[in-house]
């Protein structure tokens, strides 16, 4: 069948302990996330979650990730990062709406 679950896997542990992040129907033709880093244009990172319900139609997801964690603890981007980056919001649905032909 085709992959409909998404695991937060942390390397040198089992896969199966790893807990379950985002899991689309059986139904679904894919499931996928993925992360865009915008930080070399002075954006944030997004994760990306997105369903396809068929293999033309898809829900997609996303939300501003936290990434303190990902930097040195003396980086500069670290100290200068504004309250509103520390937490991470909660996730908006991405619908589009009109037909792109």
């Amino acid at each position: 069948g085709y992959p409909r679950v998404i695991k937060e896997w942390v390397r040198g542990t089992s896969i199966d302990d790893a807990p379950v992040v985002f899991e689309g129907e059986t139904t679904d033709v894919s499931v996928s996330a993925y992360l865009n880093d915008q930080r070399s244009r002075s954006g944030p990172i997004y994760e990306i979650r997105s369903r396809s319900m068929t293999f033309y139609t898809s829900r997609k997801w996303a939300r501003r990730v936290k990434y303190e964690h990902l930097l040195a603890p003396d980086d500069p981007q670290r100290l200068n990062l504004d309250e509103s980056e520390k937490d991470p919001e909660e996730f908006i649905l991405l619908d589009v709406q009109d037909d792109a032909s």
